[in-house]
């Protein structure tokens, strides 16, 4: 836990959160740069939609084979070493993706998005870092919520490189991509202290991810901050997956689809210090459901804007980025103030690989339904699934009983 010697700025931020906030920014533009290149290229090296959905589906499913490692290298060893070599796993992806365009070999190409995921892995457990890192527990839903905020510059200059770059299939972004994890990689090892997380990383060290079922059995809000989060991934994901390739398929030019992409990943982070700050006055769970609806209506605009409508389609990507982001700030704060540091860091690492494993899910899914009926169909789908959580979560109508009492860290 930090001391209020090291806060720099504001009430809340301090030394190791502006690190983390700073290797976000790096990561953020990776992410944003394999997003829009990587289905695309996929498709180019394959000449086959099913191929290039399973692009996205490599880099999740790298994600959901990585988790585990890699929060078992936290409770370990502590937030710092976990985040370096998501980082660098994700960078050597990165230029083994590079290789396969080269060789024109698409299934080198799905190998390098494997390790890629390692990106994903780290930057999801940045903001579980994130709530470490805050200068009293309270503070973990502004945290998480600052950390999240920060990838926002990446998010628009990520899919944007692709101007620069010239095309949306070419070797070169796979370079620029490895490079940025690269960077994130050193500014973790530089200014993230090893002392980060310490003690709940020696507490949790008493438990394994087997006993992680018991565990939430016993925390129900935890468990329903699991649910928000993976449902709110998902959902992103298989909206947001196929849709470079169906403005490809539109025709629309390599500036047309970065920019509707930068939309939609800075609506994923700009306003998260916001929604942190929502979440701790009304509640976590009341905020996870309106996250859910919000992520409801952002499908119905994307059914409606997958006409021709490109841009319909952008507000409906943005709207989009919106719920997802409302969704994991609450999602997150239910399951880290939920849970005493004994259980912390095993539970976030199988909330994290709930996510990818989900999100690999519905980007398989998402490929076969665009394939076969086209995006409107899957938009329409995901509206109901939205809807009907939201239905079913049902928060209280008392904000204060929705949370439990943070935990120290």
């Amino acid at each position: 836990m930090t001391t209020p010697d090291d806060s720099t700025a504001g009430t809340f931020v301090t030394r190791p959160l502006l690190a983390l906030a700073a290797a976000q920014v790096s990561a953020s533009t990776a992410a944003g740069l394999s997003l829009t290149v990587a289905t695309v290229t996929a498709l180019k090296l394959s000449g086959s939609e099913q191929i290039a959905g399973l692009a996205q589906t490599a880099m999740v499913v790298g994600a959901s084979a990585l988790t585990v490692p890699i929060a078992r290298l936290s409770a370990r060893f502590g937030r710092r070493v976990s985040l370096f070599t998501g980082y660098v796993v994700a960078a050597a992806g990165a230029l083994c993706a590079y290789a396969s365009v080269g060789m024109g070999s698409w299934p080198l190409l799905l190998v390098g998005l494997l390790f890629v995921g390692g990106g994903t892995v780290a930057s999801l457990a940045a903001r579980f870092a994130a709530a470490d890192a805050g200068r009293v527990p309270a503070d973990a839903a502004v945290a998480i919520g600052f950390v999240l905020w920060a990838a926002t510059v990446g998010s628009i200059v990520g899919p944007n490189l692709v101007g620069l770059l010239g095309s949306l299939d070419g070797a070169g972004a796979f370079l620029v991509l490895a490079a940025l994890y690269g960077l994130a990689a050193v500014i973790v090892a530089a200014w993230v202290p090893a002392s980060l997380g310490e003690r709940s990383a020696r507490a949790s060290g008493r438990t394994s991810l087997r006993n992680v079922a018991g565990i939430l059995r016993a925390h129900p809000l935890a468990v329903r901050g699991l649910g928000i989060s993976a449902l709110s991934h998902a959902t992103m994901i298989a909206l947001m997956a196929m849709a470079p390739v169906h403005l490809h398929h539109d025709s629309a030019p390599a500036s047309v689809v970065g920019l509707v992409m930068s939309a939609h990943l800075a609506s994923m982070h700009i306003l998260s210090p916001v929604f942190g700050r929502l979440v701790k006055r009304f509640g976590a769970l009341r905020m996870g459901a309106a996250g859910l609806a919000v992520t409801a209506l952002a499908a119905g605009i994307l059914a409606v804007g997958a006409v021709g409508n490109d841009l319909v389609f952008g507000a409906g990507l943005a709207l989009l980025g919106f719920g997802w982001s409302i969704g994991m700030v609450a999602g997150s704060t239910l399951v880290t103030q939920g849970l005493d540091p004994a259980s912390r860091h095993a539970s976030q690492g199988t909330t994290d690989l709930a996510l990818n494993v989900g999100g690999g899910a519905a980007s398989v899914i998402a490929g076969a339904i665009v394939a076969a009926a086209g995006y409107t169909a899957l938009a329409v789908l995901v509206c109901a699934i939205a809807t009907v959580s939201v239905l079913v979560l049902r928060p209280g109508r008392r904000p204060q009983a929705e949370t439990l009492p943070p935990f120290s860290s």
